[in-house]
């Protein structure tokens, strides 16, 4: 797939299964509604790309620039998404159970009201705020 050109294309509701992005850079596309399963997305800079509603279920997207991205309702579950990019990034209402959130600073982000994490998940959250979360 990288050898494919990305620019202004409309990739709506299309679907992508098992498929190798790895370090492509996607312009102006949009990708509302797709869905990407098992996908290597690592490295890839999707910046300002529209992935609202996207289903990128158990995609890898580790480095991945996801900078002013919109992923408002994606799910993104069981995705990892260690040490992406993810400043300025609407996550409202996305879907981030099970996946690796290490490092993500809800204070960097564009939104995230509505944002769904395991309660396991939500100690990575709080200490990236500064938070100590100690047991009972």
């Amino acid at each position: 797939m990288s050898e494919i050109d990305w620019r202004d294309r409309d990739c709506a509701d299309e679907t992508f299964d098992d498929q190798l992005f790895e370090g492509v850079h996607f312009t102006n596309t949009n990708f509302a509604g797709a869905t990407f399963r098992r996908c290597n997305l690592e490295l890839a800079q999707m910046r300002e790309i529209g992935l609202a509603t996207c289903q990128l279920t158990g995609s890898r997207l580790r480095e991945t620039d996801l900078s002013l991205a919109d992923l408002t309702d994606a799910d993104l579950s069981e995705c990892d998404l260690f040490q992406a990019v993810l400043d300025g990034a609407k996550l409202d209402g996305a879907d981030l159970r099970r996946a690796e959130i290490s490092g993500l600073d809800l204070t960097r982000l564009g939104g995230h009201r509505g944002l769904k994490i395991t309660q396991g998940q939500q100690h990575i959250l709080l200490a990236g705020l500064g938070i100590e979360v100690e047991p009972d």
